[in-house]
């Protein structure tokens, strides 16, 4: 079993608290009083008690069960007979924890030592590395830990190795980090060379600045401004993306990565070794110099490709040795196929516009299955959360994750940015918001200023309507909410169009008069849908073929999501983009 980790505590003031915190949570830890030579090197000003926290290194319960926040309060180092585990401490910084009841200020041992940082780590004798996550409040947490677990790695809140997760504007993102005292920390650890990952927003934070948040400087450890996609493509990029290297590459080959972002670097800077992925024109896809590693992609979300980077950026897999600079083998958009696991229970079902449910399994093995045959992404609905009034379980969402490597959308029940936070930090990597879009429309710009428009997604639910609008402007569909059980009379494009102006990055457009009746996709709403934003639209709600999910592709869907006909085994998602090959499209056939 692994060793318990022991962490000395103080409260605020740095004194003695007098009792521990009383959440059933906690209960497993015990309390004593340190030993008089464990407190030797301690100031002695502080009377202090030692919790024991049971937990193992290789979860992340130390990161979500405490949230952890940096403190410029002085740094207390705990002997390491207390700790008992060898271990180096960060220079001049201390951690913030708050528990249920009380706030604490504790150090965080280091597994490892200062000698086997500096000297990169990669012994690929080790079988399993420790990873700092560094919590920037707007990064899909969940999925990274489990993308790291899969690679080998122990993440954990202090270590020799680095990762910063994506997800989240450039000034938000920036906001945090230079909040604390991470910002000369990353600085410093880049300079030195030290095993450092920065995914997605990560990368452009090591630019000058970004026209998405014009005033908000960057760490400028690069003299780039990052840019924006042209108006002239859908934005943002949703969409899995191939990728090719410049020789020297020691981390990143040729393949197929997913790409979520509307901003990109676009020439490689000098010193580094630079990877290129193309949308309109070519781009950034990766750089790397030594054992710092940033790319605009999602390793976490790419599959096996993306896992065996990780892999060879933590020394557990051989490194590369690009010799020949690749080609693109398409510059096509690539289709992406979507499951869709309405969730109620904590069980798959699946019904006709929305009633009439019948169980379809267990959503993590489904998630799994479907990932072996080729998805693209999973969306999970848990499609009576709102109407019951709670929230979509995370401990579902949690088992997901475990089971996939690959993006993960989740709607249902989401009525705040705090709620969107808590998904995100259960394995979601974007949030779909539906009713409570509807009811109060301001949380699509609250997510989007949070968690980048990337992030967040309007789940749409439409339908004809019963009586032609007296408004010559309006479609013929109008928006319904609650599993369609309520007519809100708004109309449905002009929704879109505004939700898009707040802040949506993207649309899961759902028929409610086709869901479930294998009548086809409503080709005439995604087309009107479509063509009044400009931001990524899902096609849900009737397909059950291949001839239908192309019909809506050619109608103006970026992606198509279907549920039933994968559920009851009627086709695959293999056979599909086989399929659709055939019919001209370029597809991901890569699992």
């Amino acid at each position: 079993m692994t060793k318990p980790i022991w962490i000395n505590l103080i409260n605020s003031e740095g004194n003695y608290t007098g009792n521990t915190p009383k959440s059933s949570r906690y209960k497993d830890r015990h309390v004593s009083r340190p030993r008089s030579d464990e407190s030797k090197s301690l100031n002695t000003q502080y009377s202090r008690i030692t919790l024991r926290y049971m937990i193992l290194a290789e979860t992340k319960k130390l990161a979500t069960e405490v949230y952890i926040d940096l403190s410029e309060v002085t740094f207390k180092v705990l002997s390491r007979r207390e700790v008992g585990i060898q271990f180096w401490a960060l220079s001049n910084l201390s951690f913030h924890a708050h528990t249920s009841d009380q706030s604490f200020i504790f150090s965080v041992p280091n597994f490892g030592t200062l000698e086997d940082e500096q000297g990169g780590g990669h012994n690929r004798h080790m079988t399993r590395k420790q990873v700092i996550v560094v919590r920037t409040g707007t990064a899909n947490i969940g999925s990274v830990m489990v993308g790291l677990q899969r690679a080998g790695a122990i993440p954990i809140v202090s270590a020799p190795y680095v990762m910063i997760p994506g997800v989240g504007s450039f000034g938000s993102a920036l906001e945090k980090i230079k909040s604390s005292e991470w910002e000369n920390y990353i600085k410093c650890r880049i300079d030195k060379g030290l095993p450092t990952m920065l995914i997605c927003v990560g990368l452009q934070m090591l630019a000058r600045e970004s026209e998405e948040s014009p005033f908000a400087q960057g760490l400028h450890i690069i003299d780039q401004m990052v840019t924006k996609f042209p108006e002239s493509l859908v934005v943002p990029q949703q969409a899995w993306n191939y990728v090719i290297s410049d020789e020297g590459s020691k981390y990143v080959g040729e393949g197929y990565a997913y790409f979520s972002n509307s901003y990109k670097m676009d020439s490689a800077p000098e010193g580094w070794t630079a990877s290129y992925s193309h949308y309109g024109s070519s781009f950034i896809a990766a750089i790397e110099r030594g054992n710092v590693l940033a790319t605009q992609f999602h390793p976490e979300l790419s599959g096996e490709y993306g896992i065996s980077i990780l892999r060879r950026w933590l020394g557990v897999s051989e490194p590369l040795s690009v010799e020949k600079v690749g080609q693109f083998p398409t510059t096509k958009k690539i289709p992406r196929i979507i499951p869709c696991l309405d969730i109620k229970g904590g069980q798959v079902v699946k019904g006709i516009k929305f009633q009439n449910i019948s169980g379809a399994g267990d959503p993590a093995e489904r998630a799994a299955i479907y990932q072996a045959q080729g998805a693209d992404e999973i969306v999970v609905l848990d499609i009576s959360a709102t109407e019951e009034e709670r929230k979509t379980t995370a401990e579902t969402i949690e088992q997901i994750r475990k089971q996939i490597s690959i993006p993960l959308c989740v709607g249902g029940g989401i009525r705040s940015v705090s709620d969107a936070e808590r998904i995100l930090e259960a394995g979601a990597d974007k949030v779909a918001v539906n009713t409570a879009a509807v009811k109060t429309p301001e949380i699509i710009t609250q997510m989007a200023e949070k968690f980048g428009k990337q992030c967040t997604v309007l789940s749409l639910d439409a339908a004809l309507r019963l009586q032609p609008s007296k408004e010559p402007t309006h479609s013929p569909w109008e928006v319904v909410i609650y599993a369609g059980k309520e007519r809100t009379g708004m109309d449905a494009v002009s929704y879109a169009r505004e939700s898009v102006h707040r802040g949506a990055g993207e649309i899961l457009l759902t028929s409610w008069d086709r869901d479930g009746t294998k009548s086809g996709y409503d080709v005439e709403l995604l087309r009107a849908v479509s063509q009044a934003v400009n931001v990524p639209v899902i096609a849900s709600g009737g397909g059950s073929s291949s001839k239908d999910m192309a019909d809506a592709l050619s109608h103006g869907a970026d992606a198509v999501l279907a549920a039933s006909i994968f559920h009851y085994n009627e086709t695959t998602v293999v056979r599909v983009k086989q399929d659709l090959r055939d019919l001209g499209f370029t597809v991901r056939l890569e699992g």
